[in-house]
């Protein structure tokens, strides 16, 4: 990168990109201290280059945003996550997938600071527009249910979460695997869910698919494999 400094200046789109790539690499290893101020420079060039609304900008607000709230610096993300709203709201449209993924991200942050109040409704509008923007049996509408149903779990409304639980499980099977990761996930939700409700029957059937699952592809001795394995020993009896 310092050739490409040296050779095309410091704010050159070579060197935005290789910031961000860079970047990308520190966080993907979860150095996130190295990779703060590389985001801060790549959003700094692509602001001159491409203009402070530019739709791409939105993106960068919302890859920096994400870094914060992994560093648990919620106040800084905040912020970040609301501007990226705002500009994919007035240059994209407020149906726009991209503005759906700014609500869901915005959402996730209220709901990790303890504000389900504040993120319910607006997980229910991202929905709203993956279901009629990308269809009802998308992945990203599978995720936004998953999404809505934690919100839902977060204020004990166990009844309403599970059918959203279920109807994402079904979209995942059918569009990615059975044993797909996002599948998994869904199923250990629900799971959870009805452990929560007191449904130990229905809560031991999801368990025992994910133990079975994860033996298989992960190995008895993994650690998704313990932790399934305790979840079933602490499950009550009926």
């Amino acid at each position: 990168m310092a050739i490409r400094e040296k050779i095309f200046g410091l704010e050159h789109q070579g060197i935005a990109q290789s910031l961000s790539n860079l970047a990308s690499l520190f966080n993907g290893q979860g150095d996130y201290n190295s990779a703060l101020p590389l985001y801060e420079r790549f959003l700094v060039i692509r602001e001159k280059v491409l203009g402070p609304e530019h739709p791409d900008i939105a993106a960068t607000l919302n890859n920096l945003a994400r870094l914060f709230e992994r560093m648990e610096n919620f106040g800084a993300a905040l912020p970040l996550y609301e501007r990226a709203l705002v500009i994919r709201e007035k240059e994209l449209g407020p149906e726009h997938p991209d503005t759906a993924l700014s609500l869901n991200n915005l959402a996730g942050l209220y709901r990790s600071q303890g504000n389900a109040g504040a993120a319910l409704p607006l997980y229910e509008r991202a929905l709203a527009i993956r279901e009629k923007v990308q269809g009802p049996e998308h992945p990203d509408t599978a995720i936004s249910l998953n999404d809505m149903a934690k919100c839902l779990e977060v204020q004990e409304k166990y009844s309403a979460a599970q059918p959203l639980y279920l109807r994402a499980l079904a979209i995942f099977e059918k569009a990615q695997d059975e044993n797909h990761k996002n599948t998994l996930r869904v199923l250990f939700n629900l799971s959870k869910c009805y452990e929560s409700m007191g449904n130990y029957t229905a809560a031991r059937t999801g368990y025992e698919r994910l133990l079975a699952t994860y033996h298989q592809t992960l190995g008895v001795d993994h650690e998704e494999s313990k932790k399934i394995e305790e979840l079933l020993h602490n499950l009550p009896t009926i």
